[in-house]
């Protein structure tokens, strides 16, 4: 299975955040690339230093939003532990069926909301 997405780049400190993740698709025997739907699992993991962030239970389940082009949602709560500045590393563990599994990993950068 080859996976291709497109990854938020930001999550900000002690705020809700929705992660979104963008045109997930894989290819098929003939090379047409197919996005994602609801068929798929699609698993959500942050982690700071390769030790899984506190404050969630991981993975989170993505949602898929009905009718798009592979695009899938998660909630990551403001009670989530993340340093005051550096990179979250996001791993997505997707499974489209017999033979379909891929993973995905993108750092995110962590941000103060400021004012």
């Amino acid at each position: 299975m080859y996976v291709e997405s497109d990854m938020p780049n930001v999550i900000y400190k002690a705020n809700d955040n929705m992660l979104i993740i963008r045109g997930l698709s894989t290819v098929d025997e003939l090379g047409q690339s197919l996005f994602l739907d609801d068929n798929a699992t699609v698993e959500l993991t942050l982690k700071v230093n390769n030790v899984n962030v506190a404050g969630q239970t991981w993975p989170a389940d993505m949602v898929y939003i009905t009718g798009s082009n592979g695009d899938f949602f998660a909630n990551v709560d403001d009670t989530i532990t993340l340093p005051d500045s550096g990179v979250v590393q996001a791993l997505l563990v997707v499974d489209n069926g017999a033979d379909q599994h891929g993973e995905l990993t993108s750092d995110i950068i962590i941000q103060v909301r400021r004012f």
